[in-house]
């Protein structure tokens, strides 16, 4: 491989890199929410389906106090989302 061509492949292999990086940046939109109130959010557990709204904290997934997986579900009121936005 000659010089010119190394040099070239650094060159878009860098031009991509920045690339990538500035429109991650441009594109990309992080907000952060609180639940506004402690009946917001619930712990339901997959094997009975007890369901827990009292808890002090909320472990996603696994608990071992309560007995095993879980589903958690919270609640944002007053978030304005957009029409057609990706949420990831």
């Amino acid at each position: 491989m000659n010089v010119k061509n190394k040099i070239s492949r650094c060159l878009i292999v860098y031009l991509l890199g920045v690339l990538s990086l500035f429109s991650s940046v441009a594109f990309s939109v992080t907000e952060e929410i609180r639940v506004s109130s402690k009946h917001n959010d619930a712990e339901e557990l997959i094997s009975d389906g007890n369901m827990y709204r009292d808890s002090s904290d909320l472990e996603l997934g696994y608990d071992d106090y309560a007995g095993g997986l879980q589903i958690v579900g919270m609640r944002f009121q007053s978030v304005n989302i957009p029409q057609g936005a990706t949420i990831n």
